[in-house]
């Protein structure tokens, strides 16, 4: 089977990482439905550098479907689908390591053996967090799941919370993700007469379990769970910095310089500064407000 033909057989989603190599999923077609990944480096011109990927299937000779791919890294991916057991469909869940595809084939990734369950889209932002989102029958009616990845298990979420009602279909097509603290899923659900849009969004609070220290080049030095939004190590500065401040979610920080300089990081907005103004005295901190 060419690549052509897998591609028309039905496609489903792609996912870059750093510019240097892509993977987009589809499902092809042959005795039985198998789930294959397409592997690719962007940086040749050529379409022929895409190349099929072998990947392994949850059941044969049953339905595999991949439906979503997403990276941290070159050496770590997450591709999301279903499968049927012979009797519904069930999650499926591959892990891209660098150099081969394996399975999760853990039974908590569904919500029941006799459940039709199905994974949409996923999204990765570091090694340790991943979010795959779907949807599953509740033996009425479909209703959003959400799966989340700690960097060594999955754990499932079908809460009520995550449906709009209990007797109305809802189904979540896609997630994404920013710095593993803020999380948004899309899909739709049926109001009793048509489908309407529906968002799902997730922030996490600050756990006050980390914290950054901050050099006077701009160096900044992060601990426990506090996030690395950047800095200005290794670039020009006209003064040193001489203060730090986080935002109040703890998503993002402010640098201060000594000539009132001021470098906004995160969700950390820019609101003005004195750089390049004069001053009769140096700056000597910066505080949130």
């Amino acid at each position: 089977m060419t690549l052509k033909s897998v591609v028309r057989a039905r496609a489903g989603s792609r996912h870059c990482h750093s510019g240097r190599n892509c993977f987009a999923v589809v499902t092809a077609t042959t005795a039985m439905l198998a789930s294959l990944v397409v592997l690719a480096s962007p940086a040749a011109a050529s379409p022929g550098a895409w190349s099929i990927s072998p990947t392994p299937n949850a059941v044969s000779p049953q339905n595999n479907h991949l439906t979503g791919v997403s990276c941290a890294s070159a050496s770590f991916c997450v591709a999301a689908g279903y499968y049927s057991n012979g009797t519904v469909d069930q999650n499926l869940l591959l892990t891209w390591n660098g150099s081969s595809w394996s399975r999760n084939s853990a039974a908590s990734l569904s919500t029941s053996a006799s459940q039709n369950n199905h994974l949409t889209g996923v999204s990765c932002d570091y090694l340790s967090y991943c979010v795959a989102a779907g949807y599953y029958n509740n033996g009425t009616v479909d209703q959003n799941l959400l799966l989340a990845w700690n960097g060594s298990t999955w754990s499932l979420n079908s809460a009520a919370s995550l449906s709009t009602s209990a007797s109305q279909d809802n189904h979540i097509a896609g997630a994404s993700c920013v710095f593993a603290s803020f999380c948004a899923a899309a899909g739709t659900y049926y109001n009793g007469t048509v489908f309407q849009t529906a968002v799902l969004s997730y922030a996490s609070p600050p756990t006050q379990r980390g914290y950054w220290f901050v050099a006077s080049d701009g160096g900044i030095f992060s601990y426990g769970d506090a996030k690395f939004y950047g800095s200005m190590g290794g670039k020009h500065l006209n003064a040193p910095i001489v203060g730090m401040a986080a935002t109040p979610d703890g998503k993002g920080y402010w640098f201060v310089a000594s000539d009132g300089g001021i470098f906004s990081y995160g969700d950390a907005k820019f609101y003005g500064s004195m750089g390049g103004k004069h001053l009769n005295a140096p700056i000597v901190g910066v505080a949130p407000a």
